[in-house]
């Protein structure tokens, strides 16, 4: 995983494409955009980056001793024809073996000119 954007506590802050801005940033910052799929691929992909992460779960943990935070965020497109899926407690138990937090951000589908259609099943994903 190669990160998108980074930054360390103390560096100057800087826009995304590299312009100076006020001040220093506060945290250590590191973002990678994993990948995008549809909705039967989203337990593969959280599958396979939990197989990558498990490979570095001593630098995870030395991270975390020194006071960061590790968060796997989803954003979930719903889809005129999702259906939604199960996350199993042992995904569940491999992400909370490495201490990182999940977040799922649910957007619901919406017809073109109308307002969101109800729906109780899953969503696109883009992780």
């Amino acid at each position: 995983m190669a990160p998108s954007r980074k930054w360390k506590a103390g560096e100057p802050r800087t826009t995304p494409d590299g312009q100076p801005l006020e001040g220093v940033y506060e945290h250590t910052y590191w973002i990678s955009e994993a990948k995008k799929g549809e909705d039967s691929e989203l337990l593969a992909v959280l599958e396979s980056d939990l197989d990558t992460l498990e490979k570095c779960a001593p630098f995870l943990s030395s991270f975390l001793a020194s006071g960061g935070g590790i968060l796997y965020y989803i954003s979930w497109f719903a889809s005129e024809r999702s259906g939604g899926d199960t996350i199993s407690w042992r995904l569940l138990e491999r992400l909370a073996a490495l201490h990182i937090n999940l977040s799922l951000d649910v957007y619901s589908y919406q017809e073109p000119g109308g307002p969101p259609t109800p729906r109780a099943e899953g969503a696109g994903v883009t992780m």
